[in-house]
């Protein structure tokens, strides 16, 4: 799997059973790329020349247009989450992941319930917590990355929960890591092949976007509560990352 891919969109996040038997996917293939977590009960999906058992205390990857059959050992609960890479001329493998993070599975039943909840900002949060499940994935195919930064998980967590702060800064995170500012670059230019406050930028300019669409809160209250202390800043940066300006924005896309 690459480490610089952008995902565009995200179509679903749902839960679903399987009864024990075998499902046939090899002819239609899959309609987008997804992770997914087996909640409980034990799955096998098996591709043309490899195959692998999902149970709880992992996560996988599918592959948009990939093809295989699901080998059901025993009834089951899962959580998907469909949504869109931005198109590469690479191809990319559907594959499961061994990650350090404990209770995998909390992790995306939370996922299921943000967005079934669908408070303002479910979208961007939706987004932020699938970016951090993209992070893990990248580490986990990089042992040695994985091996001297066992934390990474928690640092993108750290963020996750504080970048909406005005005052928020890589320091912050570098402090929290417990790592120097450089190293800490270096971490993320090797996982996610971004700078760490690019990283922050990002969520904060997705948070945005959404309240622009499902809230109406005014530009400033937006930029505030996105993490922009400066209304003019975030308006100039929004309108350089997207092409138009926030307030064009909300008229083309919001339904208030």
């Amino acid at each position: 799997m690459e480490n610089n891919l952008n995902i565009i969109k995200i179509r679903n996040v749902y839960e679903g059973e399987f009864m024990p038997g075998e499902i046939e996917m090899k002819k239609i293939g899959r309609h987008s790329d997804a992770f997914a977590c087996i909640v409980s009960g034990k799955v096998e999906y098996i591709f043309d020349s490899y195959s692998f058992i999902a149970t709880p205390d992992k996560f996988f990857y599918l592959a948009k247009d990939s093809k295989y059959a699901i080998r059901i050992h025993e009834s089951s609960r899962y959580i998907c989450i469909d949504f869109d890479f931005e198109e590469s001329k690479r191809s990319r493998k559907s594959r499961l992941f061994n990650t350090q993070s404990a209770n995998m599975k909390n992790k995306f039943e939370r996922i299921f319930h943000i967005w079934a909840e669908k408070n303002p900002w479910y979208i961007a949060d939706t987004m932020s917590a699938l970016y951090s499940l993209y992070a893990q994935a990248i580490q986990s195919l990089n042992r040695y990355y994985v091996k001297i930064n066992p934390k990474f998980s928690d640092i993108i967590s750290f963020i996750l929960q504080n970048y909406s702060d005005p005052l928020f800064s890589v320091s912050n995170i570098a402090n929290f890591a417990d790592v120097s500012e450089v190293y800490l670059r270096r971490m993320f230019r090797s996982a996610l092949n971004i700078s760490p406050m690019r990283y922050v930028i990002f969520l904060r300019l997705e948070k945005a976007k959404n309240m622009l669409v499902t809230s109406n809160y005014t530009i400033e209250e937006i930029s505030l509560a996105s993490g922009f202390s400066d209304p003019y800043y975030f308006s100039r940066l929004f309108k350089k990352e997207f092409g138009i300006p926030p307030s064009k924005y909300r008229k083309q896309n919001g339904n208030l």
